[in-house]
């Protein structure tokens, strides 16, 4: 016989929450229906629901808010429809109008505190996707957000570029891989002056970086290509104690947006290494 395995405490959780809510909301409903006063008792909904709307699953949430607001309007102030209040109160105009004010107040702090909720969870999860999608030293795309820019605009017209740095080993063998990662950080920062806020700057791996330029035809990416290599061999790259000249070999494609395009202007680096580096080859 196989062992029981418990539930997660996290489902645990949640059945404890949902079975809180329902009972508390059932209990009030039943309330409700008994008595009868010119403020009903529409206020004590809020507090279930602001707790399912936090906790419970969406379609459960809504259900349960369509319970109360049938409520609401059965057993409310508005009349007795079904015939069930069997006490009525009376309650003084002073005591109906602060206990409105009250309701109102309680109402709009729990429907903000909800939706701070709700848009705190949104920042999370757009930081996280953020984070999946970036390179965590350049801040740059990483080879994730480079694939998903491209399927966005797959098959639309554009041009890619691919920058490689130029003898970017020696670098790392001769100063140490802390200077390699101040030059790629500051290879990144002038990547993205020469980007448009339509375009991506992504770097693909190790000294490798790519530039898409959707709608840009070959005459642009020709200019921006050798706007990268002048960007980077304008001036020294700062490090630990000193300065290094850098260059950088540039192949550009253009053409339908795809993965394809990126082989093209990949190609195109390597003519650029072969031809003496520091310079643009198209595709």
């Amino acid at each position: 016989m196989l062992p029981t395995i418990p539930p997660a405490p996290a489902l645990k959780d949640e059945r404890r929450i949902r079975f809180v809510v329902w009972v508390v909301v059932s209990f009030i409903v039943t309330i409700d229906a008994c008595i009868a006063t010119p403020l009903g008792l529409t206020w004590l909904y809020f507090g279930p629901l602001a707790l399912a709307a936090l906790r419970l699953p969406q379609k459960e949430s809504i259900a349960l808010a369509a319970i109360c607001a049938a409520a609401s309007f059965l057993f409310g102030p508005l009349g007795d429809p079904l015939g069930v209040h069997t006490v009525t109160l009376e309650v003084s105009a002073r005591v109906q109008g602060v206990a409105g004010f009250g309701t109102a107040a309680v109402a709009y702090v729990g429907l903000g505190f909800v939706l701070h909720r709700f848009g705190r969870q949104q920042r999370i999860i757009r930081g996280l996707r953020h984070a999946s999608e970036s390179d965590p030293l350049t801040g740059l795309a990483n080879r994730r957000g480079l694939d998903l820019f491209l399927r966005q605009h797959q098959g639309e017209p554009g041009a890619i570029l691919v920058v490689d740095l130029d003898h970017f080993k020696r670098v790392n063998d001769t100063h140490g891989h802390a200077a390699g990662d101040a030059v790629l950080i500051e290879l990144g920062r002038r990547l993205q002056q020469v980007t448009r806020a339509s375009d991506i700057a992504a770097r693909t791996g190790g000294e490798e970086f790519a530039l898409v330029l959707p709608g840009a035809p070959e005459g642009v990416a020709q200019r921006v290509g050798n706007d990268v290599c002048k960007i980077v061999r304008r001036a020294p790259f700062p490090i630990e104690g000193g300065e290094l000249a850098i260059t950088a070999s540039v192949g550009a494609a253009a053409g339908s947006l795809s993965a394809a395009l990126i082989e093209r202007a990949d190609q195109a680096v390597y003519r650029s290494k072969q031809a003496g580096r520091d310079q643009l080859s198209l595709a």
